[in-house]
């Protein structure tokens, strides 16, 4: 299971966190054991922080992406807003 948090290049640009395309502003991994639900945090970079410290709010995307270790994969895109 992986997470990725991305900001459009617009919102990068506005964070100085980026220029020309999508930033990837957190990651986070975890490898479940069963099924069930998963609660993982998303570590945000370093430029990330720095570039939000200065912002109330900013619209991530968070992409999650599943591999089994049989059968396909599948990902789940979802667009949400950050509010301090």
């Amino acid at each position: 299971l992986d997470v990725t948090a991305l900001v459009p290049a617009r919102t990068a640009r506005r964070l100085h966190i980026g220029s020309s395309r999508r930033v990837t502003i957190g990651r986070a991994h975890a490898s479940p054991a069963a099924a069930g639900v998963v609660t993982k945090r998303v570590r945000l970079t370093r430029n990330a922080r720095r570039g939000l410290r200065h912002v109330r709010s900013v619209r991530v995307t968070l992409r999650v992406r599943f591999t089994p270790a049989v059968g396909a994969g599948s990902v789940v895109s979802r667009t949400l807003t950050l509010r301090r």
